[in-house]
């Protein structure tokens, strides 16, 4: 799945912004429950009891996760190549709505805890060849067994209950993400017994689990289906009930970068995967410390189209290194903002957009304060550029024709989505800014 290299809800929202996600990591489950039949039913011995909730520490972000809202999903890449402190769940933007653990984790479990009372979910990412079938030498019910080749007839419902006991009941997290992509079916799982796996693994997950209690959130145990769109959809085939959402590799940059190159080529994958379950991800690899890098960007359009499309939601890969930004995690909180805007809120701050009616790329979020071009530009904001913008309720905004606040001006109160409209016209004209 991923870089193989590693390489409108309400004034709720924007009180804060954003958690990241652990991803999938070989060797997480640890503990194996033995019993079961293997014929559909589920192991004796998978704990079925509830979970302890977390302690709710804010309610009003719960609230909001509990809306109907545009989703954000960020990957925490534990591997050392970033810092400590952006792989720490308590430390991501509190508007996240899922993290995922992947490749390493944070193994301080009230930090997990921390983002859980914030009202996110964690994940965790398994590649296919974690799971192990009813019958192999793996299967702890039958440990001597031979037979090493899945079939058709092959389940793997003792290992679809191990992850259920081991990150529902024992780590109280609150789903699983299967990395589905190229090389993997045929590969890490046999064509013939993939199905198999889907169907034991949706017993416990997602939207269609039976056998599985209710997370502690009141929820049920979330299923993430994760590919790069190799297969063409193909495997969605008498599956994609079974997912709460398909996680979207739409990476324009890195190595695992996909065919399509942006917004405009997003259509086929509506009619392919979904618009009820699409969220689009970019590759966090290629962060870097300035808002003009390719990832960035591609989030914040994606964010716009998916407010411009009523989709899902976006999310990142390796959101973790989206910490280098300025402020931490920028680049994400961004993204919640454009696809959030909380009315009447303070903390979202003043945002201009390229194209009209809030089109385009977007700037990050403006606080209260003067902006020279240059500072501007270091929000993402380009010289005589802009041509909407959104206000926060009670904001006045000042915007000048050139820069240190000097020639022609105009003075805005609200949201205004075409500078054409104003007089005289303000369309690419702006180039320093009064926030108050």
């Amino acid at each position: 799945m991923k870089s193989n290299n590693l390489t409108n809800a309400t004034a709720i929202l924007l009180a804060c912004a954003l958690l990241p996600l652990y991803s999938c990591q070989k060797g997480l489950d640890s503990t194996r429950s033995a019993g079961g039949t293997g014929n559909g039913t589920a192991p004796s011995s998978v704990t079925t009891k509830p979970v302890t909730a977390a302690a709710t520490s804010n309610a009003g972000l719960v609230a909001y996760k509990n809306s109907a809202h545009h989703l954000f999903v960020g990957f925490l890449v534990d591997d050392g190549s970033d810092p400590v402190a952006s792989t720490n769940p308590e430390n991501s933007p509190d508007s996240v709505d899922f993290l995922e653990f992947f490749s390493g984790r944070d193994a301080t479990r009230s930090d997990w805890r921390a983002a859980q009372a914030k009202g996110t979910r964690i994940v965790v990412c398994h590649f296919l060849s974690d799971a192990y079938f009813d019958g192999s030498a793996k299967d702890p019910a039958t440990p001597s067994s031979t037979l090493t080749t899945p079939t058709s007839s092959s389940t793997y419902d003792h290992w679809a209950g191990a992850m259920y006991t081991q990150h529902i009941v024992t780590d109280s997290l609150d789903g699983i993400d299967l990395d589905i992509e190229s090389g993997t079916i045929g590969g890490e799982v046999s064509a013939a017994s993939y199905g198999n796996l889907i169907a034991s693994v949706a017993r416990y997950f997602g939207p269609n689990s039976t056998s599985a209690v209710t997370k502690s959130m009141g929820k049920k145990p979330v299923f993430f289906y994760d590919t790069d769109g190799s297969l063409d959809g193909n495997t969605l085939k008498g599956t994609k009930s079974n997912y709460d959402y398909v996680l979207f590799q739409a990476y324009t940059s890195g190595s695992h970068y996909w065919s399509g190159s942006g917004t405009g080529d997003f259509g086929p994958l509506v009619t392919g995967y979904g618009a009820d379950k699409l969220i689009y991800l970019v590759n966090g690899d290629n962060f870097t410390t300035s808002t003009d890098d390719v990832p960035t960007q591609a989030l914040w359009s994606y964010a716009q189209w998916v407010v411009n499309n009523k989709g899902v939601g976006v999310g990142a890969y390796r959101m973790s290194r989206d910490y280098d930004h300025t402020p931490v995690f920028a680049a994400s909180r961004t993204a919640i903002q454009i696809m959030n805007p909380a009315s009447g809120s303070t903390a979202g701050g003043v945002v201009f957009y390229q194209d009209i009616n809030y089109g385009g790329t977007p700037t990050s979020a403006l606080a209260k304060g003067s902006y020279t071009l240059s500072q501007l530009q270091a929000h993402g904001f380009v010289n005589d550029w802009a041509s909407s913008v959104t206000i926060p309720s009670g904001w006045t905004v000042t915007m000048y024709a050139d820069d240190n606040f000097s020639g022609t001006s105009w003075t805005l109160t609200a949201n205004t989505a075409n500078f054409v409209s104003l007089s005289p016209n303000a369309n690419d004209a702006v180039s320093s800014v009064k926030i108050q």
